[in-house]
């Protein structure tokens, strides 16, 4: 499936809007350095940012993650593993302090379908259960959002919590994986 190109940023790297099929949450667009993907962007509603609208004429062709992503948005289509994604993601997603680069690695090893606490994710990246608030600051500004499934971490008492998105594409993909959680 095709990707229509968008404008190249400032440091150089391109940004495509994803094409899916009646998807009613919102636009999905990927920014790409050097052919690997540094960003995965969530937009509330049918509105495109101004500085992401379409130019006409410049298509690319898809990649691995377009069909997977497309796949798990229309379908349902669980991800694959991490280990096959990663080939696929800019390495400056690591580039983070080692609390941070600790937190989303923990993010990786939550599966389709299941989910986690913010204090829960602590624990499994190895700090104290009280780190839940720093842990929720790491999650917030994830990158790539879906791949490294921040939805996925719900607050105490699976509630909501936030997400950078918007809570309608949380809810959204917590209902496609049909995980359980409450309102707020």
């Amino acid at each position: 499936m095709d990707m229509g190109a968008l404008p190249e940023t400032r440091d150089g790297s391109t940004i495509h809007q994803l094409t899916l099929p009646d998807h009613k949450v919102g636009p999905v667009f990927l920014v790409e350095t050097n052919g690997l993907l540094a960003q995965l962007l969530l937009t509330q509603g049918q509105k495109i940012p101004y500085s992401f609208k379409k130019e006409a004429g410049s298509i690319r062709s898809s990649t691995p993650l377009d069909s997977w992503l497309i796949n798990y948005l229309t379908n349902a289509v669980p991800l694959p593993d991490w280990s096959d994604i990663a080939p696929h993601i800019h390495p400056n997603l690591w580039n983070r302090s080692t609390f941070d680069s600790d937190i989303l690695h923990a993010l990786t090893q939550v599966k389709h379908g299941e989910s986690t606490t913010y204090a829960d994710l602590a624990e499994a990246a190895g700090y104290p259960r009280t780190y839940a608030r720093q842990v929720g600051r790491v999650v917030g500004s994830n990158p790539i959002p879906i791949l490294l499934p921040c939805h996925r971490v719900l607050a105490a008492g699976a509630t909501l919590g936030g997400y950078s998105a918007g809570l309608e594409w949380k809810r959204f993909l917590l209902k496609l994986e049909s995980i359980p959680y409450r309102e707020l």
